[in-house]
């Protein structure tokens, strides 16, 4: 059995849902998103990829998509 591994980062990214799109005004939102996204560093576990994909929207997201 494969094991995968979840960073407690990307767990909280999950948690908080969809990268804000451009209407969002909530600014202390926007950047916790962005200081947690720039927090996760590379190499990525092989479901980390996969579940951080579901979180694009249909705008870039302020520049962080």
């Amino acid at each position: 059995m494969v094991r995968t591994f979840m960073r407690q980062s990307v767990n909280e990214l999950i948690k908080m849902g969809p990268l804000p799109s451009e209407t969002c005004s909530d600014i202390d939102f926007i950047q916790k998103y962005q200081n947690i996204l720039h927090s996760i560093q590379p190499p990525l576990s092989n479901e980390e990829p996969t579940k951080l994909i579901t979180l694009f929207g249909k705008d870039e997201s302020y520049g962080l998509a």
